[in-house]
């Protein structure tokens, strides 16, 4: 039987290597969030990780994973009625087989968006691949589609041009896009100095 992409994508979930006190994408949303942020760990993945070992450390964040794989014990299911001050997604873009399902995440992210957003996409694994791109599409790619449905630009704020952080301020869709750009800078400043502390 073949799976899904939802499937594929839940498969690669995991609870070492690059997860916990390793993983990039929670230390980055740990240098913006504050002790009242409300937080969405959007795709937390099985074991929903990251949400526990941040939940331990005092943030409040809700796990969300597809309604057909979540645990009733770690996730909420309703977590896209809600918005919150900060959103992530850690390994989600990237095992993503698809267009369109890259934009309806991105949708379903923005959604739930009430502040800042963190992404990133590592180089590995990368599922939507293409004629032109055997080993997966590039972060440019990614990075315009970020741009069509949000309307902001991201901001990598740790990484590499090929497997960026990125974060964006999207606030409210009527901010001023210079005003959107100086807090984007200033969140850019504020994750670079503190994650290389």
């Amino acid at each position: 039987m073949k799976k899904t992409h939802a499937q594929a994508a839940y498969d690669t979930s995991k609870r070492k290597g690059f997860i916990a006190e390793r993983a990039i994408v929670p230390r980055v949303v740990e240098v913006f969030a504050g002790p009242t942020n409300t937080l969405l760990d959007f795709g937390a993945g099985k074991h929903a990780t990251h949400t526990l070992r941040m939940r331990a450390n005092g943030f409040h964040v809700t796990a969300y994973e597809q309604p057909e794989f979540a645990n009733s014990a770690i996730h909420d299911v309703n977590a896209l009625k809600r918005q919150y001050d900060i959103v992530f997604a850690s390994n989600v873009l990237n095992v993503l087989p698809n267009r369109k399902a890259v934009v309806e995440t991105l949708e379903q992210i923005r959604s739930a968006a009430g502040g800042l957003v963190v992404f990133n996409y590592p180089v590995s694994p990368r599922k939507w691949t293409a004629k032109n791109y055997p080993k997966g599409v590039p972060a440019e790619v990614i990075n315009r589609l970020i741009q069509q449905v949000f309307d902001v630009q991201p901001i990598r704020v740790y990484g590499t041009r090929s497997a960026p952080v990125w974060a964006l301020g999207y606030v409210w869709p009527d901010t001023p896009s210079e005003r959107l750009r100086s807090m984007q800078w200033a969140l850019w400043l504020k994750a670079t100095r503190r994650l290389h502390q």
